[in-house]
């Protein structure tokens, strides 16, 4: 029988939670530092409230699930997890079965019959999926891809690239030449865990070429929260796994990628170049030479992060999928209609995002459908 325990905060949840996540996962993404600096810096400023559940047999933890809730228009309660949309690749920690799916669905449909779970990021192989099932004979789990994230595999024997594929790689040699020719050049790694604070005095340089390249773009890495959170996690985590490599033109940074490690893996979830440089593929270059740096750090697979862009694809030997899953956990129908009409809305912004239309829009029509729902049901809001 699986009993389960809710903390009201990331810290009450501590004690029990870190020496339970250091040993049952080795993605930083579900790391305690990742989930509780996110939660603290970005969520809960949204309206998010924590809500880590743990998952107990005969009185030992076993697996371990970091949530947050939300109450929106028309009375209905959103369970997520944390790390949503900043978690690359996300889950439940320890034990995927059955069993502890029933007792989160459960869990999360303890405070109000018209709750919806809606957990993003799960990659397609993931555990999670097979262990969801059919909540019951009435709910149903929309699955939804909503992010391909690319990756190339450097292990001996990976696929062979595509001729057309070999043939842009080769122009990046022809690039690095242009740009020697424009000044020294170096390539350095930041371990954000071997050398902390000599990667740390590095942050500024780098968010300051970050700004330079996407003052005018739609970035969330420009919001001052999501600096604010992946500052203290890279100087407050006991171990970050964090790694950043750099391309320096002079002594100055003109391309930076940095991702988080994960066994003999790195994902990517940073990166920027410099905008004066167009015709030099900067970014390629500083690519091209993270690969060869990898053999030193034993990686081995080079994740791109998320979204299809050209400059990733003449890299790829593979992608991962990344889907959606919205059930309804509560027993009521207007949660299972919520479900219904949230699945539907992602759907509509994964083809708002490829065709490039505004997601603003698509908010406001959920938040009046919510709206709407409450006042058709009597049912206001929290």
């Amino acid at each position: 029988m699986i009993e389960t325990k809710v903390w009201r905060s990331f810290r009450d949840a501590e004690a029990t939670v870190r020496p339970f996540l250091a040993e049952h996962t080795r993605n930083p993404f579900l790391s305690f530092d990742w989930t509780a600096e996110y939660s603290r810096c970005v969520r809960e400023p949204q309206g998010w409230q924590p809500l880590p559940v743990g998952f107990f047999r005969t009185g030992r933890m076993v697996a371990f699930a970091a949530l947050s809730e939300r109450l929106r228009a028309g009375g209905i309660r959103i369970v997520s997890f944390t790390g949503e949309g900043r978690g690359c690749y996300l889950g439940l920690a320890g034990e995927v079965s059955p069993e502890i799916v029933a007792a989160l669905r459960r869990e999360a449909a303890r405070e109000s019959p018209h709750t919806v779970l809606r957990l993003s990021d799960v990659p397609k192989d993931d555990p999670l999926l097979s262990a969801l099932g059919p909540l019951d004979g009435f709910t149903e789990v929309r699955r939804t891809p909503i992010d391909v994230c690319p990756f190339r595999d450097l292990r001996p024997g990976a696929p062979r690239d595509s001729a057309s594929h070999r043939k842009t790689q080769q122009t990046i040699h022809r690039h690095l030449r242009r740009l020697k020719s424009a000044g020294e050049v170096r390539h350095v790694v930041l371990d954000f865990d071997a050398r902390r604070e000599e990667a740390l005095a590095w942050l500024p340089r780098l968010w300051a070429l970050h700004d330079l390249r996407h003052h005018e773009r739609r970035n969330p890495w420009t919001a001052p929260a999501n600096r604010e959170f992946l500052g203290a996690y890279l100087k407050r985590a006991g171990r970050s796994d964090a790694i950043c490599f750099v391309l320096l033109l002079d002594g100055a940074p003109v391309s930076f990628e940095l991702g988080l490690r994960m066994g003999n893996a790195l994902c990517m979830f940073l990166t920027a170049c410099h905008p004066g440089y167009p015709s030099l593929s900067l970014t390629q270059i500083n690519r091209s030479l993270s690969f060869d740096a990898c053999g030193d750090l034993g990686v081995e697979i080079y994740d791109l992060g998320r979204g299809e862009a050209r400059s990733k694809r003449v890299w790829t030997s593979g992608a991962r999928t990344n889907l959606e899953l919205v059930a309804a956990a509560g027993t009521s129908w207007r949660a299972r209609l919520a479900a219904a009409a949230l699945a539907a809305m992602t759907r509509a912004r994964i083809r708002a995002r490829d065709h490039g239309a505004s997601r603003s829009k698509l908010k406001i029509f959920w938040s009046a459908c919510l709206t709407r729902a409450g006042r058709l049901t009597g049912c206001r809001p929290y």
